[in-house]
């Protein structure tokens, strides 16, 4: 018998031992017995195969392998199989009996079955969408995010299909908030709720408020005519956001500073009961007849407001309509329209008719001012 084919059996008998003449034990037999008080020599081959190792030694031969890591202890176990599998191999199939085979084949299938288990779970892990397992309800995840900086929510954005639809919501709540109290943003042309818009909207309103600050009595032409450049080419509900702090300075300021920032303040678009509560900054300028650009603004904004508040002022607004001078004609015209938002019931009792029928405006070289006239008197007549 060859070597290898000696070392194999060694393995694979070392359960029964060896018999006296050197062959194979019968299996019918049993084990024989060592003599009392004298030990069998164990070879360092004899290793029994007969069945698997249980994870318990499994676990210390891979700890005590190696001399380190577990790294190491799985490798020698790896290298040690191989040897094993190598020897099986050189001595050949046909010196193996039925029971034999049967253990070797089922620890093989064991270990096959174990190892196609292993690959199939890290496939699975590998292929799950991440924070698809436990998503957090929604109302929770809106209001986590929306603490977070536009920059972290544009990244949100990107970890799963739940946090994407989380963005929108998240992204009007801040914006509708800017001020520290709910005032809808309304969105621009083809633009979303996304971090985009959220980083643009922020930045307008810090820039906004910052402009407002600088505003001062004192400043010198230059530098106002540049803040309040900066403050017209804002969005609506920029300047909407802003309002109040808007006022004060108009407040501060006299002639054509006072008409220009009140003009601002129409890009506001304030509801009427919002636009009342300013009446007294208004009609400070309506009543100043010699800064033609600050009354201008003030009427404009008087068209804004309930016919409540435009009639007890109506006086002032017929001497701004029939004003004699040529180059007040704008003025004239903008005091016609705000008369008309009042009700034409009222305009009659007041006896308007005449005298506006008799105003340059009527008579104007202006086609469009004759039929601004034409319209509002058939108006008052109808009524």
């Amino acid at each position: 018998m060859s070597e290898p084919e000696i070392e194999v059996f060694g393995v694979l008998q070392s359960h029964r031992g060896p018999t006296a003449g050197g062959g194979m034990a019968d299996d019918r037999a049993g084990p024989k017995e060592t003599p009392r008080g004298e030990k069998r020599a164990v070879r360092d081959y004899e290793t029994p195969i007969t069945g698997p190792a249980s994870k318990a030694q499994c676990t210390e031969a891979a700890s005590s392998s190696g001399g380190g890591g577990g790294g190491g202890g799985v490798s020698a176990l790896l290298a040690q199989l191989k040897t094993t599998v190598a020897a099986l191999k050189a001595a050949g199939l046909r010196t193996f009996d039925a029971a034999q085979l049967k253990a070797v084949s089922s620890a093989g299938l064991e270990l096959l079955c174990d190892s196609n288990d292993e690959e199939k779970r890290r496939e699975d892990e590998r292929r799950r969408p991440v924070g698809e397992e436990t998503p957090l309800p929604f109302d929770l995840l809106v209001h986590t995010l929306i603490y977070l900086p536009a920059k972290d929510i544009a990244a949100a954005a990107q970890v799963s299909r739940h946090f994407n639809r989380a963005v929108p919501a998240v992204v009007e709540h801040r914006l509708s908030h800017l001020k520290g109290f709910f005032s809808r943003f309304p969105l621009q042309g083809n633009d979303t709720y996304c971090a985009e818009v959220l980083q643009r909207g922020e930045d307008a309103f810090a820039l906004a408020t910052k402009l407002i600050k600088t505003i001062t009595p004192t400043m010198s032409g230059k530098e106002f005519d540049k803040v309040v450049a900066e403050l017209d080419a804002m969005d609506n509900h920029t300047i909407h956001m802003v309002h109040e702090d808007l006022w004060p300075k108009a407040d501060e300021l006299q002639g054509d500073r006072r008409g220009n920032l009140l003009q601002v303040l129409q890009l506001a678009r304030l509801p009427q009961d919002e636009l009342v509560k300013h009446l007294d900054s208004i009609l400070s300028s309506l009543y100043d007849h010699e800064n033609k650009g600050s009354a201008l603004s003030a009427l404009y904004l008087m068209q804004q407001m309930p016919p409540f508040a435009i009639e007890p002022h109506l006086p002032e607004l017929m001497w701004w309509a029939t004003s004699h001078e040529q180059k007040r004609m704008g003025l004239a015209s903008a005091a016609l329209c705000t008369l008309a938002c009042l009700p034409a019931e009222t305009l009659r009792l007041a006896k308007v008719e005449a005298e506006v029928a008799a105003s340059p405006l009527a008579i104007s070289e202006s086609r469009l001012h004759r039929e601004k006239v034409a319209k509002f008197l058939k108006s008052v007549r109808l009524a």
